[in-house]
């Protein structure tokens, strides 16, 4: 179920889904991707904490002088 409640603060109706709601709709869209498209998505367990690369600004700026 969806849940609308009134917002005292904005004095109007707000939807807020809970994690069960998320999650319900989550995988009724996943069920209608194909094969194609889920591998196109899924992007492994390194996703999560892949970060960029550092640069040393040293490395740059001795060089320039």
């Amino acid at each position: 179920m969806i849940a609308i409640e009134n917002n005292q603060a904005l004095g109007c109706m707000v939807y807020e889904p809970t994690r069960e709601d998320i999650r319900r709709v989550s995988q009724e869209i996943q069920a209608t991707w194909s094969p194609q498209e889920r591998a196109k998505r899924n992007r492994g367990p390194r996703a999560a904490w892949w970060m960029p690369s550092a640069i040393r600004l040293f490395t740059l700026v001795t060089p320039i002088n």
